[in-house]
């Protein structure tokens, strides 16, 4: 009996030692199920803080790239054009450019800032000073979209304006109708270039003509060109330039069966312009375009 009791108690104890040990078992299972289920939103947390920060460095980093560029700029433009009082360089010397390569400098530090509303100033006097007076204009009218209540930005643009009249007062005209003949016609009648002679010119396909269109009705003097016809012009460009036509269908021609015609310009080869003027649009009279030959002087 002894040993048998000896035996069961034996198997008892090993009984309650191994429900101890699947107890413990069971306890350290739970605990490291509760450290797993900690540890999980932790880096849940982290991933989100350290999300949130690269958007935040994304949404910002534009914005300190665009003050560096400003803050760039306007330290290049002040070398290039010196510390003079705002609207004394407006209204006195605009165009006085001490440093030539600090001026290049400060445009292209400027226009990668096109974010800031102050760059777009800085750029209108920039551009200004190099010559390109209408693009400075469009810049300072830009700044004023940026900011439409700010009083120097206003004063800044009306001075710009008042500088844009002065040297409309003092441009130099040309007429082309003027001086074709110091010009070449090129037309599918001619092999190459044929120079205008005003007495005995029977090419019909170009010729000095009149036209009467809407909207004014009046016979304004007119270039006809066919299809195909071309007219070169030797004009030395000795200020920043602008080439003014109206562009238009022959009146007989509009209840033709056609598609209407292209008109191009080319300077030195490059073509600055191209347009195709469609029928509908001719029967609304003369189109009025303006090409910009400033980076052509």
């Amino acid at each position: 009996m002894s040993d048998g009791c000896g035996q069961v108690l034996t198997l008892l104890k090993r009984a309650d030692t191994v429900e101890n040990t699947n107890q413990a078992t069971q306890v350290r299972d739970r605990k490291t199920g509760i450290a797993a289920s900690t540890v999980l939103p932790r880096c849940l947390v982290w991933l989100g803080i350290v999300g949130s920060c690269a958007v935040g460095a994304w949404l910002i980093l534009p914005s300190l790239v665009g003050a560096y560029r400003l803050e760039a700029g306007g330290r290049a433009l002040v070398k290039a054009l010196g510390g003079t009082d705002l609207m004394e360089w407006w209204y006195i010397g605009p165009r006085t450019v001490q440093d030539p390569q600090a001026l290049l400098e400060a445009i292209a530090h400027l226009q990668k800032a096109d974010s800031q509303p102050h760059a777009w100033r800085l750029l209108g006097r920039a551009w200004v000073a190099q010559g390109d007076v209408l693009r400075g204009v469009d810049a300072l009218e830009r700044a004023i979209v940026f900011r439409p209540l700010d009083p120097v930005g206003r004063l800044e643009l009306a001075a710009a304006y008042e500088l844009v009249d002065r040297q409309l007062q003092e441009a130099k005209y040309v007429d082309l109708l003027e001086i074709l003949q110091g010009a070449v016609i090129s037309t599918p009648g001619t092999e190459g270039g044929t120079a205008y002679r005003p007495e005995g010119w029977e090419n019909e396909y170009a010729y000095p003509t009149a036209f009467s269109l809407p909207p004014e009705y009046g016979e304004r003097p007119t270039l006809f060109l066919h299809a195909g016809s071309r007219v070169t012009y030797t004009v030395e460009l000795t200020q920043p330039a602008v080439l003014r036509f109206g562009m238009a269908l022959d009146p007989r021609s509009l209840d033709w069966s056609g598609d209407g015609a292209t008109f191009e310009v080319f300077v030195d080869g490059t073509r600055v312009f191209l347009e195709h003027l469609e029928v509908e649009v001719a029967r609304g009279g003369w189109q009025e375009r303006e090409v910009d030959l400033a980076e052509h002087v």
